[in-house]
């Protein structure tokens, strides 16, 4: 496929990430990817192993026999079992390319592609959440991390990720992701008192994709100075109502915590199931249906605000 040269246009994630492409076209997988894993171990000539019960310890891989199949062996953890043996698939792949492929290692060396572990990332997320589909799917969903974790059958942060790195949209979008669990004894006061405290797993600004349909809005640069990674917040008012609702909660504001922006925007707080995090979105006010998604229509009378 790219015997010819073309492999120095690629940079190492692109190129992995094609050949994600052709790996789940020539198996057959499909979305979600979970459901065909048995089939493609076995059609991969790829045997299974435990891991330590208890520990996840014993990631990896090996060759049980000179002449019997390759065994992967992996940690008890089943919320994350596909990400985990797409990366040890490539793992494998990878030193197959590397003995076999006479070109795998001038574009390593060209590239600069030192570290396997980083190419079975792309790989893993190539395979598992395509950008293609995943971004359909995002805008059907309204961006729902929560309901795209089960169409994909992977954790929500794995689609926060994939949003983030793969996936790109003619206008900006802010997300940050709070979780709930900051202190033991704040649940027993949950419903009594006026905030509660939440860290920052992960914020983000995805900036609009340059074209022709794009839309010139600046209004959401402001949410670059939103609170780090692990900062702890205190949260209260319609997005504890979410919380406490486990319902959707849409508003138009111009003002996120303490921090005041230049035009009102739409954003909106989603809950988890069980209300331990909440997923933060806002777009420019004039982009608002893309936030709308099936969690917004099913609700009985979703809290809807307007400033």
């Amino acid at each position: 496929m790219f015997a010819n040269g073309s492999w120095r246009s690629f940079s190492d994630s692109a190129l992995v990430e094609l050949i994600g492409e052709e790996f789940r076209r020539y198996f057959g997988l499909g979305i979600p990817v979970g459901p065909d894993l048995p089939r493609l171990l076995a059609e991969a000539d790829i045997a299974r192993a435990p891991g330590l019960p208890g520990t996840g310890i014993g990631v990896g891989y090996d060759c049980r026999l000179p002449n019997g199949p390759w065994e992967i062996t992996l940690p008890p953890d089943r919320m994350q079992e596909t990400l985990h043996v797409l990366r040890q698939v490539w793992a494998i792949l990878f030193w197959r390319c590397h003995y076999r492929v006479p070109w795998w290692a001038q574009w390593r060396a060209f590239v600069g592609a030192d570290d396997p572990a980083l190419l079975a990332h792309y790989f893993a997320y190539a395979v598992l959440l395509p950008p293609d589909v995943l971004r359909a799917k995002a805008l059907q969903r309204g961006f729902n991390v929560w309901q795209l974790a089960n169409d994909f059958l992977v954790t929500p942060g794995a689609c926060l990720y994939a949003l983030r790195r793969q996936v790109r949209y003619p206008f900006p979008c802010f997300m940050a992701r709070l979780q709930f669990s900051v202190a033991l004894d704040q649940q027993q006061l949950f419903f009594e008192a006026g905030s509660v405290r939440a860290k920052v797993w992960a914020r983000f600004l995805m900036r609009a994709q340059p074209g022709p349909d794009a839309l010139a809005d600046d209004t959401l640069e402001a949410l670059l100075d939103f609170p780090s990674r692990d900062s702890v917040l205190e949260v209260g008012g319609w997005m504890l109502g979410a919380l406490k609702s486990r319902l959707p909660v849409l508003e138009t504001t111009d003002r996120l915590f303490d921090q005041r922006l230049p035009a009102p925007i739409c954003l909106i707080a989603r809950p988890n199931n069980n209300g331990t995090q909440l997923l933060l979105q806002a777009v420019p006010r004039a982009c608002q249906a893309f936030l709308i998604d099936d969690s917004l229509r099913a609700a009985r009378a979703p809290l809807v605000r307007a400033a």
